[in-house]
């Protein structure tokens, strides 16, 4: 258990310094791209088409027409951008929506290769270039749209690269917005439930909301009202889970909190699981100890991960295989907690000699139940890796409690005297009672039959009480299998 212990501190402290020490290289106050549209599109509140997922929402807020000036404020996943219109209005777009720029950024993708063609002819062409990570490059014209094999329109230009080399590539790989710097918002993830935050924000000023939960994502004016949209809040109601926020405001005061899509958590059917749900715990806790978590951006807005020192392959592996050890033991910490403050508690009550076995067992195993269903849920609703391992994580901690009460059973039974009720058992002896040959036969469906052979034994345990006072003697019936082998 010590190594454990000492694992998981290891862990515990290595992800926070993974999160405390990086460096963060976005700039927060660069200017947003001045474009326009070059179709008619519609507004999303969020970088996705219209619906709802686990994670996100999303709905239409607004359509512009094409030739539209607009300004790029951020961009999104998947192609995506955030555009404002000159009424304020805010919504996310699809890349190819945008007119573009005479510069552009070759488009990050790993372990893939931007090649220069000297023409369009599929069956002619010749690579005369290939572009390995992000370059700047100036579009020269744009060809008209070819079909591919399929019959799918693609779309092609010829650029020239930093280097002076010129030719024709997919306009995929090559961004529509022109800026030097993405304007990029810091902007966290928050969790609550949902009355409480009910309570606090509806009657407040929309500046103070937008000063504490960053930029919204988008912004739509409807019949007097403006919502502001945001999807880095989730809101939590009984067995529901409330994604894309609005803040309805009028006249700059928040009326009223909206939400754009809603979907239901099976750990919120579980009882008091919005009791011990802490937003405290969410929000500012376990993000510092997210292995996972990134804030390191370079100046391309791209995502970024530090090597303090190059490492042959065969190094990194051991290293991987080391980390997954140590968050293991992290793993079994956390889970093991609630059994550890069991045992301690039902040891103490068991001191109390009034109380025969079966009362202290039955405290033990009342405890181990009550104790790990409530650490069970305030871990799944509080940290959100357990979320996205809930089965897992219950089959876990009920093995845990399983395993805890038959320990306990196992600790009374050989080691608590039934007479004098002190830990005072020790070992007199065994005597083997019979000795059985088993045979296990498995029929699969396909037809396949396996069969196991094995021995099972049955052993009586004599224990003696070693207080002299007492001297009391008892039996324990123990079964004990051996010798399994599959024919």
């Amino acid at each position: 258990m010590k190594v454990i212990v000492i694992a998981a501190l290891i862990a515990a402290m290595l992800t926070f310094a993974n999160n405390f020490f990086q460096k963060d290289e976005r700039i927060f106050d660069a200017e947003p791209y001045p474009t326009k549209l070059i179709h008619k599109t519609d507004l999303f509140s969020n970088h996705f088409d219209q619906g709802t997922h686990e994670e996100w929402a999303s709905i239409s807020i607004g359509t512009a027409a094409a030739g539209t000036p607009v300004k790029v404020m951020e961009p999104g996943r998947l192609q995506w951008y955030k555009i404002q219109l000159a009424d304020g209005t805010m919504g996310w777009v699809p890349e190819e929506n945008l007119q573009a720029s005479k510069e552009g950024l070759i488009r990050r993708a790993r372990n893939k290769h931007v090649h220069l063609w000297d023409n369009l002819d599929f069956r002619n062409r010749k690579t005369i270039k290939e572009v390995n990570g992000r370059e700047w490059v100036t579009r020269l014209e744009t060809a008209s749209p070819k079909l591919s094999r399929g019959g799918t329109p693609m779309h092609f230009s010829r650029i020239r690269t930093e280097d002076g080399t010129s030719g024709w590539v997919d306009d995929y790989d090559i961004e529509r917005v022109g800026w030097k710097q993405p304007r990029l918002i810091d902007r966290q993830e928050w969790r609550f439930n949902k009355s409480a935050f009910l309570a606090d924000w509806q009657g407040k000023p929309v500046d103070e909301f937008i000063q504490k939960f960053a930029e919204p994502a988008a912004i739509q004016h409807n019949n007097g009202r403006d919502i502001y949209f945001f999807n880095n809040i989730f809101l939590y109601d009984g067995d529901r889970k409330e994604m894309g926020i609005q803040a309805i405001a009028r006249s700059g005061v928040i009326e009223e909190i909206g939400r754009t899509g809603r979907v239901t958590k099976w750990i919120g059917y579980f009882p008091l699981s919005e009791a011990l749900r802490i937003p405290f715990v969410i929000n500012h806790i376990w993000g510092i100890f997210d292995l996972a978590h990134n804030d390191s951006y370079d100046n391309y807005g791209d995502a970024i991960s530090r090597d303090l020192f190059d490492m042959p392959g065969w190094a990194k592996f051991i290293i991987a295989i080391v980390f997954i050890g140590i968050f293991l033991a992290l793993f079994y910490i956390i889970l093991y907690v609630p059994y550890f403050v069991t045992e301690k508690i039902a040891y103490r009550i068991s001191l109390n000699r009034k109380l025969n076995n079966g009362i202290i067992g039955t405290i033990g195993t009342v405890g181990a139940i009550v104790l790990g269903y409530l650490y069970f849920v305030f871990v799944n609703v509080n940290i959100g890796v357990f979320n996205n391992w809930f089965l897992l994580h219950f089959l876990f901690a009920l093995g845990m409690t399983v395993g805890f009460i038959g320990k306990w059973r196992n600790d009374l039974l050989y080691q608590r005297c039934q007479r004098c009720r002190y830990w005072s058992g020790t070992d007199n002896g065994s005597d083997l009672v019979s000795r059985t040959h088993k045979t296990l036969t498995t029929t699969y469906s396909s037809g396949r039959k396996t069969v196991d052979h094995g021995t099972a034994e049955t052993w009586i345990d004599h224990r003696l009480c070693a207080n002299n006072q007492c001297g009391f003697s008892w039996d324990v019936v123990r079964n004990y299998f051996s010798g399994w082998s599959r024919n």
